[in-house]
């Protein structure tokens, strides 16, 4: 079904896929708690922290003094300093700042699911289920102190409802790009590809529907380059003069 086939009672649906992971963590945000552990308390936290106070401080974040002897973190393809949900943790106190993103990111995923399946010919309620399903699930669920990991899941749905549209697509694989965790993006591109592909294949069209699909991919992924190059081309730089680039002597 197109977007234009959306009524009222689809907008009840949506709205419910996006509330339904607020619904879940309300017990521990209404309490004042916040996720704190792990991964999340050594790593994700100064990733957040550390753009805040260059931003604080009128700098962009280009560079990082605390690594080594310092480090490009222009370059730092993890921390998701050029991600605009970063912009959270400028404005507010990291517990506050990380529950609007943990609701922003979950309710995302749950409506990106709940519209690629309706746009895949799921009726409502199975969509509402598909969408609670891969929101709660604990693939999902465990993300929550991988904050890079998060907004990357959040984000593939939308790379199988944009399938067919190359511009949203390069603009969801950019902004999965810049969530920090690139492997996850090119791993979830491969799969909603194939998945579209195989979509696509089975309504008919052989070769022609093939070198269709794979030129809007193409197309996407050169959008989403260019989109992501404030981080892509500091990170090429540094990968190419990392001592992993000069290769591994025989043994």
């Amino acid at each position: 079904m197109s977007f234009a086939g959306l009524g009222r009672s689809d907008s009840a649906v949506l709205a419910g896929a996006a509330a339904l992971p607020a619904a879940a963590f309300a017990a521990v945000w209404s309490a004042g708690r916040t996720f704190f552990w792990g991964d999340l308390t050594y790593i994700h936290f100064a990733w957040r922290v550390l753009p805040a106070q260059e931003a604080q401080a009128g700098r962009l974040p280009l560079w990082n003094p605390f690594n080594y002897l310092g480090m490009p973190l222009a370059a730092e393809m993890q921390c998701a300093a050029w991600n605009p949900l970063t912009l959270l943790f400028h404005g507010a106190g990291f517990g506050a700042a990380l529950a609007v993103f943990h609701a922003v990111q979950y309710a995302l995923m749950g409506a990106l699911w709940c519209l690629a399946l309706r746009r895949w010919g799921f009726g409502r309620c199975a969509s509402l289920a598909g969408a609670a399903a891969a929101t709660l699930c604990g693939t999902a669920v465990s993300r929550l102190v991988f904050l890079n990991h998060l907004t990357v899941l959040a984000l593939f749905p939308a790379l199988l409802l944009f399938a067919e549209a190359p511009a949203l697509l390069g603009l969801a694989l950019a902004s999965s790009f810049l969530g920090g965790y690139p492997t996850m993006t090119a791993g979830g591109a491969a799969a909603a590809f194939a998945l579209s592909l195989a979509r696509r294949l089975g309504a008919g069209g052989g070769w022609a529907a093939l070198r269709a699909h794979s030129a809007r991919w193409a197309g996407a992924c050169a959008l989403a380059a260019a989109l992501s190059a404030v981080l892509l081309l500091p990170a090429l730089e540094l990968a190419a003069g990392s001592r992993r680039g000069g290769g591994m002597a025989a043994a």
